[in-house]
């Protein structure tokens, strides 16, 4: 019996039982460095952003729920400052969120600022994450930009 504990002891330690993404290092010129893991298992939608060194990679998808990301772009100094704002005006830090319901949309938040880091588990209704993940939904968004382009315009068509 004792050889079954010491041997899932050592799957934890070497499997790395971590839930919460880790919270990228390189804050870059944007002052900030976070991972975002938004799981809403009721509407099957999982999305997975990051933010660092001055850049915005997102997975959703398979690759939400992998914690992965395909698309990236960089960030100018106005998009860097309004997530840097929304991570610095949640304060976190000073007063730690609720836990999420179960019902809830659940997200996970790593993240880096000059002031220091932190994690956090909570639901899209804490103040502060739900404004973070729309902020980072509309850059995200822009992944779409090339196929809308393409379509053809609204109105009278000609025929051919």
């Amino acid at each position: 019996m004792t050889w079954r504990a010491v041997a899932c002891g050592l799957l934890c330690v070497i499997g790395g039982c971590r839930a919460l993404p880790d919270a990228p290092t390189d804050m870059g010129t944007c002052g900030v460095a976070l991972a975002v893991w938004v799981r809403d298992v009721t509407h099957a939608r999982y999305m997975y952003y990051t933010v660092e060194d001055g850049e915005l990679a997102v997975g959703g998808g398979v690759d939400g729920l992998n914690r992965s990301t395909r698309w990236r772009m960089a960030l100018d100094a106005g998009q860097c400052a309004r997530i840097a704002a929304i991570v610095r005006d949640s304060r976190w830090a000073e007063r730690p969120p609720a836990p999420p319901e179960a019902s809830a949309v659940r997200v996970d938040v790593s993240y880096r600022t000059e002031d220091g880091r932190g994690e956090l588990v909570t639901s899209d209704a804490e103040p502060g994450v739900g404004q973070l993940i729309a902020a980072l939904d509309e850059l995200a968004s822009r992944r779409f930009e090339p196929a809308l382009d393409r379509l053809p315009e609204a109105g009278p068509q000609k025929r051919r």
